[in-house]
This record gives structure tokens, C-alpha cells and sequence, in this order.
């Protein structure tokens, strides 16, 4: 994935040991899962009482005070990783403590073990989901001694028990590692273009969202929408093919125009492209977009059969703050600032005028041609 596009360092970041496989999804399962145990353990408890159940009854306290932090912890946030965590061996312990407990009463107490092993597997990262499994086995070998008859068997139930539980986790890992990898591919593919393998609006956007939220960025954010100049007459005259190929040439050009550690590069569109420029003023902005329209402008398409084909671009600029507060309002001023420049004979670009609230603000787009800005 291209380093501009922020959706790729999102992906490609390493994960923490509390992060959720599905922060959504997770929290919810867990709470659902405390609460049954709880009840269940307090019926239990009741039911069939026991001498020094003080224990139980705190287990089950702090299963449904950790189904809480489940509920309340915003989704996504460590919080609730750690609680899902937290939750997970919860469940373990309580296993080990009825089975241990009332054991007697019901055998398959140990199988369920399995429960918090399936969960932790399939909705933790790795790291966590491993600490989990192996409480699972140390609980389960507890039991299995605890129950045992004789040597011989106790040894043949550890191995059999554990053997299990390592198996169910390698399995549902396995699974959710793929379903993961899966999910990730789509989210990569439909956040790029295939045909200039510029990332798409929906990237463009989440960027922008986290550029504007940066109050504290030097310079600024300006928002560049550019648009090749006859293109629909390119595609009727030439063909779809040429076409496609003078929006790469373009894509291309216009990549390397700008420095790929703080600009997002995207198609919004048809022949519409877009550049996102973090801490980059409008002055800054209008010397990139002089240069690149000036790059279009030397720079012919090559077509076998049909020899050099001229293209030039329309670009559009606007600035946050100095033109807009927010993206929707910057958008606009971009594609004001776009339609100037074709009004004025594209092959050139156009600054969006400053807000009319503004004092001495502009009342016209500034516009301008290829080559070096205007001083």
C-alpha cells in the first residue's frame, strides 16, 4: 500500500495485545456471556449450597461488574479491550471453581472450558488470545488432577483435556486470522482505484477529517481538485483506452508532484482527481499546482498510430482555514475555484476567493496559468 494513503498505515500498523478483532461485536458477546455465567453460578449456588462459597458468590460479583465495563466502555477503545480480556478469564475461573465445586454433580463441567477459549480465540488478537488458552489448560489439568481416580488416568485426562483446548484454539485462530486477512484485502482493494491505483474519495475524506480535527497543524490544510481538460473528447475521439491512459499518465505526474509523507493523492471520479496537502499554505499549494499543470502541459501522451496527444488539466485550491472550516465547506470552495479556471480558458488554476465575512477578503477567484506562481 502506498505510503500517502493513511488507510494502508492503518492496516499495516502493529496491532496491541488488547486491540479487538471486532471492537463492535466483542464487548456485546462478553457481556452476554458474563451475565449467563453469573446467573447460572448464583442458580447454582443456591440450588445446591456448599460450605465456603464466599469465593463463588465474589466470582459471579465480578463477572457482572466486568459484563458492565463491557457495556459502558466506548467500542474501540482500550477500555474495552482490556475488559473483554479481563471478562474472558472471568469465565475460565468460574469453569475451574463449579466444576471444582459441583463436580460431583455434573461431569462435564471441564467442557466447557472450551467456551472461553473459542471466544478469546476468535475475538482477540493473538497475544491475548494465547494467555487465555493457556489459563484454559492450567484450569483444565487442575480439574483433570482434581477428578483423577488414579495416576495412570489423571496423566491420560491432562494430556487428552489439554490436547483438546490447544487444538480448538489453533482452529478458531486459524479461522479468524483468515476472516481477518479477508477482510483487510477487501478494505485495501475498495479503498484504491484500480486503474491509476490512487486511493478513492472515501480515503480522501477520512484523511481530510483527521487533517481539519488537527488544529494544531503549521500551514494549514489545502484541498487541490483537478480535472482534465477535454477528456470527454478524448474518450470520443480516441477511444476509452487512450483515455484510461492519459488519466494514468496524469495520476502519474501528479504523484510525483508532491511529497508522499504529507499528501493523499485520490480519484475522485470520471477524470476528476484530488490531492489532499497537510501543512501546506495556499501559497505553497498554488507553486505544487503551477508546476504540476505546467508538467501536463510538456508532458504529451505517446499513442501508437495516433502520435502525441497534447493534454492539459484545470486544478482548483482551497484552504483550510482560510477559505473553509470544515470538509464539506472546503469541498465547495475547491470546486468553485475549479470552474474558475475552466471559465477562464482552462490549461490553468484558480485559489478559491476568502469567505465574504472575511475583511478584505477577495471577491474572485485568483487565477493563474502554467509556469512559475505570480510574486
Amino acid at each position: 500500500m502506498d505510503a500517502v494513503n493513511p488507510l494502508g498505515r492503518a492496516l499495516d500498523a502493529r496491532r496491541r495485545w488488547w486491540t479487538l478483532r471486532r471492537p463492535h461485536f466483542a464487548p456485546r458477546v462478553t457481556a452476554a456471556l458474563l451475565v449467563s455465567g453469573a446467573v447460572l453460578l448464583a442458580v447454582v449456588l443456591v440450588v445446591f449450597p456448599v460450605d465456603a462459597a464466599v469465593a463463588p458468590w465474589v466470582l459471579a460479583a465480578a463477572m457482572l461488574a466486568t459484563a458492565v465495563w463491557c457495556r459502558l466502555a466506548p467500542a474501540g477503545s482500550r477500555a474495552a479491550g482490556i475488559a473483554v480480556v479481563t471478562g474472558s478469564l472471568l469465565a475460565v475461573a468460574a469453569v475451574a471453581v463449579s466444576a471444582h465445586l459441583f463436580g460431583g454433580l455434573v461431569q462435564g463441567w471441564p467442557a466447557l472450558l472450551g467456551l472461553p477459549v473459542v471466544h478469546a480465540s476468535s475475538q482477540l488478537q493473538r497475544r491475548a488470545g494465547r494467555v487465555v488458552t493457556a489459563f484454559s489448560c492450567a484450569a483444565a489439568a487442575w480439574l483433570a488432577v482434581d477428578f483423577a481416580q488414579d495416576g495412570g488416568r489423571m496423566v491420560v485426562d491432562v494430556l487428552l483435556v489439554v490436547g483438546c483446548l490447544l487444538l480448538l484454539a489453533a482452529f478458531t485462530q486459524h479461522t479468524a486470522d483468515d476472516q481477518e486477512r479477508l477482510a483487510e484485502s477487501l478494505e485495501r482493494i475498495a479503498g484504491v482505484d484500480v486503474l491509476t491505483g490512487l486511493v478513492t474519495r472515501r480515503v480522501l475524506d477520512d484523511a481530510a477529517v483527521l487533517a481539519l480535527a488537527a488544529t494544531t497543524t503549521p500551514g494549514g490544510t489545502s484541498l487541490v481538485l483537478l480535472d482534465l481538460d477535454h477528456f470527454k473528447s478524448v474518450n470520443d475521439t480516441h477511444g476509452h483506452p487512450v483515455g484510461d491512459r492519459a488519466l494514468q499518465l496524469v495520476a502519474g505526474l501528479l504523484t510525483a508532484s508532491v511529497r508522499r509523507s504529507d499528501a493523499v493523492v485520490a480519484r475522485l471520479g470520471g477524470d476528476e482527481l484530488a490531492v489532499l496537502l497537510r501543512g501546506c499554505t495556499p501559497d505553497t499549494a498554488v507553486a505544487r499546482v503551477s508546476a504540476l499543470v505546467g508538467a501536463v502541459r510538456r508532458t504529451p501522451l505517446v499513442v501508437p498510430g495516433i502520435g502525441s496527444l497534447p493534454l492539459t488539466v484545470s486544478v482548483g485550491i482551497a484552504h483550510a482555514p482560510t477559505h473553509a472550516e470544515d470538509l464539506r465547506s472546503l469541498y465547495a470552495a475547491a470546486d468553485e475555484a475549479l470552474y474558475a479556471a475552466k471559465r477562464a480558458g482552462r490549461d490553468g488554476w484558480a485559489v478559491a476567493p476568502a469567505p465574504e465575512s472575511r475583511p478584505g477578503a477577495p471577491a474572485r477567484p485568483r487565477l493563474g496559468a502554467a509556469g512559475p506562481p505570480p510574486g
